[in-house]
């Protein structure tokens, strides 16, 4: 990737960090769910929050502006029943665990 091309993946190239505020990233944030997924902008923002907790270290600015800024929730995944067993199949598996019954029970 060339430097030009590499500087068009910082979000808010055209401000100073100085300027850069909690706002700013919530603005950032917004446009990027428009087009990417969640678990995507949530990371944008981890890697955004690291950079401004190194500028605030270096005292490039007095305050992360990514503190504070909700990200964006994930889908709940939810468990697929089907791919649980059936009591009955449950009672079969525990019948030919033999000595490792004890193993399988604890679930019950």
């Amino acid at each position: 990737m060339t430097e030009a091309s590499a500087l068009g993946l910082v979000p808010f190239k055209e401000l100073p960090i100085a300027r850069v505020t909690s706002q700013t990233i919530e603005d950032y944030r917004d446009r990027r769910l428009k087009t990417s997924q969640p678990s995507t902008v949530r990371q944008d923002l981890a890697a955004l929050a690291d950079c401004f907790k190194l500028a605030v270290k270096l005292h490039y600015v007095h305050k992360n502006p990514c503190d504070g800024v909700d990200k964006p929730s994930l889908p709940v995944k939810q468990d697929d029943p089907a791919a649980y067993l059936t009591p009955e199949q449950f009672s079969d598996l525990v019948a030919e665990a033999g000595q490792d019954a004890p193993l399988y029970q604890f679930v019950v």
